[in-house]
């Protein structure tokens, strides 16, 4: 990757990509910024892109090429066709370094899975998308069944909720010597 910058100082970074990973995309953006530098990154995906092995490939780059990074919003905008194995894919891409997430989920099940592979994170904001369902009966019944520590707010279009990890932890090593 080139070692002289446009833009070194850039530390958010948004990318809007279509059908397909473009050719030559990492080294050219690489020549203007310093993907070091990146703390926050807003990855929208259309419903079009497919996330085939070479696609998540090229994603799974660029967040190497971001060490300091510590926050991902990635949302589809008019869904995607499976959203289970989309956040699946992009959960299995994403580094213990990043703190706080955002993604797109049209039922609670695809919220329980997404919590269930990132357990350490400070903060997961879900947002709706293609769903009819009302956004209060979807999760009350969810949130009072979960055992956790986390605060939540819930809106008509998306929950978030911010975890206390430092608890969560003494609470799961307490239950280990319990054993």
């Amino acid at each position: 990757m080139p070692s002289n910058t446009v833009y070194p100082n850039v530390d958010e970074l948004t990318l809007r990509i279509g059908s397909e990973w473009p050719l030559g995309s990492l080294r050219f953006l690489s020549s203007l910024i310093d993907l070091s530098h990146i703390v926050k990154l807003s990855l929208t995906l259309f419903h079009s892109f497919n996330l085939n092995s070479e696609s998540a490939g090229n994603i799974d780059k660029l967040l190497k090429l971001m060490p300091n990074i510590r926050s991902i919003k990635t949302l589809n905008p008019f869904g995607y066709v499976n959203t289970n194995e989309y956040n699946m894919k992009i959960c299995s891409l994403v580094n213990i370094n990043v703190k706080h997430l955002t993604l797109s989920v049209s039922t609670v099940d695809q919220m329980q899975m997404v919590l269930r592979q990132l357990k350490y994170r400070s903060s997961i904001r879900f947002e709706y998308v293609n769903t009819s369902l009302d956004a209060s009966e979807m999760h009350l019944a969810w949130l009072d069944r979960e055992r956790g520590y986390y605060t939540y707010r819930l809106n008509n279009s998306s929950i978030s909720m911010w975890f206390d990890n430092h608890i969560n932890i003494l609470e799961e090593n307490k239950l280990i010597r319990n054993i």
